[in-house]
């Protein structure tokens, strides 16, 4: 049987996320793994008083994949994150927090261009864009979706 739940988000954090304590790599590999396969954002080591940036991201429609699939490179990773990503936690820019911006479009609603050019790093987009993906999938080597 494959399923998924229609409505499911996942946190994303970046794995550059200054906030993170790596210090000890085996503990951290382990909770980063937990935190891919479970959302278990509590799991994760952090430095003392910081805290991760979190992107809520929901899997992207069959249309939105196909329309990504036209384009290249940093264009499609754009325009991924631009339907996927629908909420923030912990995200400044210009020291204010960052406000998503959605605009409706026949593909669904999605973020502004103005808003993706606000938190653009080429780093960012291209992990985040590649989770978006993988969460859009089904994973019929297990039978359930991702």
């Amino acid at each position: 049987m494959i399923s998924r739940p229609l409505l499911a988000t996942v946190p994303y954090i970046w794995s550059e996320d200054e906030a993170l304590d790596r210090s000890d790599i085996e503990s951290f590999g382990k909770a980063w793994e937990r935190f891919r396969a479970t959302g278990d954002v509590p799991g994760l080591p952090t430095k003392g008083g910081h805290t991760p940036a979190i992107f809520t991201l929901r899997p992207l429609t069959r249309k939105q994949i196909v329309y990504a699939a036209t384009l290249q490179g940093l264009a499609a990773d754009a325009e991924i994150i631009a339907y996927s990503l629908i909420a923030v936690t912990n995200v400044t820019v210009a020291e204010r927090p960052l406000v998503l911006e959605i605009i409706k479009t026949p593909l669904g609603d999605r973020l502004s261009e103005k808003c993706l050019d606000e938190f653009f790093d080429i780093g960012l987009f291209s992990e985040m864009a590649a989770r978006a993906i993988e969460i859009s999938r089904l994973d019929f080597r297990l039978g359930k979706a991702s």
